[in-house]
């Protein structure tokens, strides 16, 4: 495994929990306003 991959794994691991966490952020504003 060259660490070029792992970079790349580690990035779109980070790029989805960040999609969900702002998904979730926007439901909740909607909620409150």
């Amino acid at each position: 495994m060259s660490y070029q991959y792992v970079n790349v794994e580690i990035i779109r691991k980070v790029a989805v929990i960040e999609f969900n966490y702002s998904r979730k952020l926007n439901a909740l504003s909607k909620a409150f306003i």
